[in-house]
């Protein structure tokens, strides 16, 4: 079996929503925005904002359940 984690420090768009499989396991959703700062051809910072839609099942859910905005 693989598993591919990702870790992203950034802030959260708005609260999590949960929700139950029909198997009774939370899933819980939530989106995390990541800045990127960097300088261009002229030296001038720029930020680039990127969201990212997250998914989480079992007890990561419960965790993520409880982060708020």
């Amino acid at each position: 079996m693989y598993l591919n984690r990702v870790t992203l420090v950034g802030f959260t768009g708005r609260d999590a929503k949960t929700s139950a499989t029909p198997g009774g396991k939370n899933i819980t959703r939530l989106s995390v925005a990541t800045t990127k700062r960097y300088k261009d051809a002229q030296d001038q910072w720029q930020e680039k904002t990127q969201w990212h839609s997250c998914v989480a099942y079992a007890g990561t859910a419960d965790v993520c359940a409880k982060i708020q905005t």
